[in-house]
């Protein structure tokens, strides 16, 4: 690797680097602006959203009453246990007014929100149960097939704008513009395929490793985007498809790392900001890297 190539490359890596911070930025957008829900009313289902918007506050509420019984157990030391039934004994025996308040308010938003699903079910879907749950699924899949649309759309103007200044391009904005949206359609593709491929193959008994790696084949998809984007940008047959396999193998990778960083660290947000700017970079590497060898291969046969 020569001096000039080190200096691209990490021209190139900081661009993607921004543009990976940008992607997790514009992707919490849409989890605070475009939930379920919002998605749920566009469609028409109106109830449904109204229970959609009621879970989510019964899952924030849980979520606080969790934060309580973690703390309760850190006082205690290794006296207490984290199982269901410890908590559940904990919850109804625990004599805190706040968190007795906090408990009561969940009950009370549990029971509305299963109030709304059952009026919903009734008004929205004749009484179908198994076609609300799949209506649901169906407003999940979009929901995760945008948000993967948007990250991979920045990743990829980011990428595009990087490679198209490094390769002195007469019109860095065409190949950035053709970057990103290559990048947001595969992006939206690799989302919804991925949510299919997560609820039909993760179960119980899916290992930990195995859960990652179903997650590492979505953002594989979505590299794959990313990397065949910028490709297209200086369209050589080489070059388009190693940039593409490059592309994949960094999200893949990246893929892998998303479900035990989640696991690692307790607050979500920060554990999403952390695996997109991971592999952001590593699809940059990927594509860089394998565009090189491409770049490298054509020379070889010119000088030949």
């Amino acid at each position: 690797m020569n001096t000039g190539f080190k200096t691209v490359f990490m021209k190139i890596v900081l661009w993607a680097l921004i543009g990976a911070f940008v992607a997790f930025g514009a992707s919490e957008l849409v989890e605070k602006f475009l939930p379920n829900s919002a998605i749920s009313s566009v469609m028409g289902y109106k109830e449904l959203a109204q229970y959609q918007k009621a879970f989510d506050e019964k899952e924030d509420m849980m979520k606080d009453l969790r934060k309580e019984f973690d703390s309760y157990r850190k006082s205690e030391g290794t006296n207490v246990e984290d199982t269901p039934e410890a908590f559940a004994e904990w919850q109804t025996s625990n004599s805190d007014p706040d968190v007795q308040a906090l408990n009561t308010a969940y009950m009370d938003a549990y029971a509305k929100a299963d109030e709304l699903f059952y009026a919903a079910m009734e008004n929205e879907f004749n009484g179908d149960g198994e076609k609300v749950v799949n209506v649901m699924y169906q407003i999940g899949r979009i929901h995760t097939a945008i948000w993967m649309g948007v990250i991979a759309l920045f990743l990829g103007l980011f990428l595009g704008i990087g490679v198209g200044r490094s390769d002195d391009s007469k019109n860095v904005v065409e190949s950035a513009a053709i970057a990103a949206c290559v990048s947001f359609i595969v992006g939206i593709l690799a989302g919804y395929l991925s949510d299919i491929m997560y609820a039909n193959m993760v179960g119980e008994e899916t290992s930990a490793f195995g859960v990652a790696l179903i997650q590492a084949m979505g953002w594989a998809i979505m590299g794959l985007g990313v990397g065949l984007g910028v490709g297209l940008g200086k369209p050589k047959l080489k070059r388009i498809i190693l940039c593409a396999v490059g592309g994949l193998l960094g999200a893949f990778v990246g893929g892998l790392l998303t479900k035990f960083l989640g696991d690692a660290i307790s607050n979500m947000v920060v554990a999403r900001g952390i695996s997109i700017v991971i592999t952001g970079v590593l699809i940059a590497i990927g594509v860089v890297l394998c565009g090189q060898f491409a770049g490298e291969t054509e020379t070889s046969k010119e000088n030949a």
